[in-house]
C-alpha cells in the first residue's frame, strides 16, 4: 500500500488549539482532526499546508516549527501526517469544508472523537503543552483588563461594550 503524505497545522490561541470535525459524508466523518490535507505532486510539506487552510478555512496560515510527525495504517490507506505549529494571526476561521471548528486545551482531548492517525500527535500535546495560559499571556490579559476597566470608569464605554470587549479578548487569548 502506497503511503500518502499529509500536512496538518496545530494552530493555537493562547493555551488553546483549533481542531475541525469532518463533514459527515467524507471517510472517518465527523471525527476531529487538525486541519490540513495530501500533498499535491510538487508540493513541499508547508505549501500544502498554507493552500489546504486556505481552501479549508479562508486563512492564510503561517507554518512554524516542525511539531510532529507520524504514520499510521488505517485499513484503506497509510498516512505520513506532518505536523506544523502555525499561525493565523487575528483571522477567523471559516467553516469551508468542516461541519465545526473549536479550540480547546489539551486538558479537553478526551472529550473529543478524534481520527486514529492522530491519537499520537495528542499523546505529544497533553505530555508537552499545558492547559493552564502561560505568564505571558495572563500578563496581557491583565494590562488590556485594566485599560478595558479604565475605558468602563470614564465612561468611554458602557457596561455591555466592556462586557463583550472582555469576553473577545479572552477568547483570542484563550482564556
Amino acid at each position: 500500500m502506497s503511503v500518502t503524505h499529509v500536512a496538518a497545522a496545530l494552530i493555537w490561541r493562547g493555551n488553546k488549539f483549533m481542531i475541525c470535525r469532518r463533514p459527515p459524508h467524507k471517510t472517518r466523518g465527523l471525527l476531529w482532526e487538525f486541519v490540513g490535507g495530501k500533498l499535491e505532486p510538487g508540493e513541499t510539506a508547508e505549501q500544502a499546508l498554507v493552500r489546504e487552510c486556505r481552501e479549508e478555512l479562508g486563512v492564510e496560515v503561517t507554518p512554524g516549527k516542525l511539531f510532529t510527525e507520524v504514520v499510521h495504517t488505517y485499513p484503506d490507506m497509510t498516512v505520513r501526517l506532518t505536523v506544523f505549529n502555525a499561525d493565523i494571526g487575528r483571522q477567523e476561521p471559516q467553516l469551508l469544508e468542516h461541519s465545526e471548528i473549536t479550540w480547546i486545551t489539551s486538558a479537553e482531548i478526551d472529550e473529543y472523537d478524534f481520527c486514529p492517525a492522530d491519537v499520537e500527535i495528542l499523546a505529544k500535546i497533553k505530555a508537552e503543552c499545558p492547559a493552564e495560559p502561560d505568564e505571558r499571556t495572563l500578563r496581557l490579559f491583565e494590562s488590556q483588563k485594566e485599560l478595558l476597566d479604565t475605558f468602563l470608569s470614564t465612561g468611554a464605554l458602557d457596561r455591555a461594550q466592556y462586557e463583550k470587549s472582555l469576553n473577545g479578548l479572552k477568547e483570542k487569548l484563550g482564556l
